[in-house]
């Protein structure tokens, strides 16, 4: 409402309450959603929160388009669609984004050249495996 009150352009102003939404909702989840191990380098996470939301905004649009076309009333399409795509959207953000101790292939080659040993490798995937939801 700022922006289009200062004069802009309506588009810039939704683009732009849309860019900040994302950025504080991802400052938010990166705490909440994070069990207080080692974080993925923020960047990292940045990008892959990128891909889920617009991945979800892209499969949000392409299940109320097919349910309304399909003649369920608008209203009734955004509450299924949303008590779909919220949960899968929870689990991608706990198990892809912000995991516990993600890195990237060349930190692990680097740890498996230091000597690690299988064990201690095991040892990092059972912790993972700890903290993620179950299947949906």
């Amino acid at each position: 409402m700022v922006l289009i009150a200062l004069g802009s352009p309506l588009i810039l102003a939704v683009v732009g309450a849309r860019v900040i939404s994302a950025l504080c909702n991802f400052a938010l989840n990166r705490i909440v959603l994070h069990d207080g191990g080692p974080r993925p380098q923020t960047h990292r996470s940045l990008g892959r929160y990128a891909v889920l939301a617009v991945a979800i905004l892209a499969t949000n649009t392409a299940l109320l388009e097919t349910l309304t076309w399909a003649g369920l009333p608008l209203v009734v399409a955004k509450v299924l669609v949303e008590l779909v795509l919220i949960p899968v959207s929870f689990v991608a953000q706990r198990r892809w984004v912000f995991a516990k101790g993600h890195q990237d292939a060349g930190t692990r080659l680097s740890a498996e050249r230091s000597g690690r040993g299988a064990g201690e490798r095991a040892s990092d995937c059972e912790s993972v495996g700890r903290t993620a939801l179950p299947a949906a």
